[in-house]
């Protein structure tokens, strides 16, 4: 609790101490007009046979206000497991997204939402009786992304945790859902 209250009246104090109106931050921590991020994480799915999926991730955007950011997100999530006879069936989904996050106390926790377009390639490759085979598939969607997590401030530098569901839309298909947990590193 001690920490909490230091976290919270430090820069309360500084921004006074500057001539800032209370409640908002020290120009050494305000954020800049643009912002990069990348990110890398664990998924699990609700696709069978494919286990954990593996994320990484890259955002880019601007400032809005300093408790609003948004840009664009591209996003990859790929996962492979055993099918039938020995072959083995990989999965990715690329995602293009207008990702908005806001920060309800300019730093900190903050939420995140966005959409956007997907493609869903599904590659499958085993043996045969001369050798190897291997096909592929594709197809094209939307997704939807919701996320909550915490932003851990070095000066302009941010280290973020959060966890993200997401659900992307194939048409005939079906849904694909997954559940991240991801880390990632930001310039603000």
């Amino acid at each position: 609790m001690r920490k909490l209250a230091v976290l919270v009246v430090v820069p309360l104090f500084a921004a006074a101490q500057e001539g800032a109106p209370p409640g908002s931050l020290p120009p050494s921590t305000q954020r800049n007009p643009a912002f990069i991020g990348v990110a890398v994480g664990a998924a699990r799915s609700n696709v069978s046979g494919q286990g954990t999926a593996r994320l990484l991730s890259l955002e880019a955007g601007m400032t809005v206000t300093p408790r609003l950011l948004c840009g664009f997100g591209i996003s990859r999530l790929t996962s492979s497991g055993p099918s039938p006879f020995g072959a083995t069936t990989s999965l990715a989904i690329s995602n293009l997204d207008l990702i908005f996050s806001f920060f309800p106390m300019e730093r900190g926790l903050f939420l995140r939402g966005g959409v956007g377009r997907s493609l869903l390639t599904i590659t499958e490759e085993g043996p045969t009786l001369g050798g190897t085979y291997s096909r592929e598939a594709s197809t094209s969607g939307f997704e939807v992304v919701g996320g909550l997590g915490y932003a851990f401030s070095l000066g302009h530098f941010d280290l973020a945790v959060a966890v993200d569901a997401t659900r992307q839309h194939w048409g005939a298909t079906g849904p694909s859902t997954f559940l991240i947990a991801r880390v990632g590193a930001g310039w603000y």
